[in-house]
């Protein structure tokens, strides 16, 4: 593997010290930290981890945008370890990274494929690597007993997991553009301070497709000059 530049490398301390280690909870899933057995191989989290930092790894500089997305989905991040990402991906010749997968097959005969993250990088993939995209909350919510399920963050797991974004923030040192994807996002970022500055723009997923496309659209000459 390359080397990660000097600020990636204090991310990636976030990532090994404060969200590596993180419990999973009943219903909000850790899955850099755990593994359940009829869904994930037995490594699965190691991979998860590996794959992360393939993308930690893809950047030679410090970014001028960063895109916060939510929360990873069961189809995508649980599973890829990239945020806005699914495991199909990481096996695409034109992916911005390769990775390994992650899931148990047992009963399947795929990969997992995400329609946000598939309409995410379809229209983001040419950008790359002037953003870097990150969630407010860095680890799979679901329905309690129903782990192949999505829900919302709440607004107390976006307080409790703000500082690691932060952090986060800080150490890319101060981004000319800020893209909040969803509302969220936005409350997320609003909640630390980020108010001014901060892009709103459509999530993908739910219906936002379209939305999100125009927008990229008509701001990407300013954004990713």
């Amino acid at each position: 593997m390359s080397q990660i530049i000097q600020e990636f490398e204090e991310i990636w301390r976030i990532f090994e010290n404060n969200v590596f280690i993180e419990p999973s909870t009943s219903d909000l899933f850790n899955q850099y930290q755990d593994n359940k057995n009829e869904y994930d191989v037995p490594n699965g989290n190691i991979i998860r981890q590996e794959n992360l930092k393939r993308y930690v790894e893809s950047f030679k500089e410090v970014p001028k945008v960063v895109i916060i997305g939510e929360a990873p989905g069961y189809r995508g991040c649980r599973f890829s370890g990239v945020p806005f990402t699914s495991e199909k991906q990481l096996y695409s010749d034109d992916f911005i990274i390769e990775g390994e997968r992650s899931s148990n097959l047992v009963n399947r005969t795929e990969p997992w494929s995400e329609a946000s993250a598939t309409i995410f990088w379809d229209k983001m993939r040419d950008f790359h690597p002037k953003f870097f995209v990150w969630n407010c909350i860095p680890f799979h919510p679901h329905k309690p007993g129903d782990f192949m399920s999505n829900r919302p963050p709440t607004d107390e797991e976006i307080k409790k997991y703000g500082k690691i974004l932060s952090d986060i923030l800080a150490h890319i040192k101060r981004p000319n553009t800020i893209i909040a994807l969803g509302k969220k996002a936005q409350s997320s970022l609003g909640n630390l301070g980020f108010i001014s500055g901060v892009e709103y723009v459509r999530h993908p997923g739910s219906g936002g497709a379209t939305i999100f496309r125009e927008k990229i659209d008509a701001r990407a000459s300013s954004w990713f000059p």
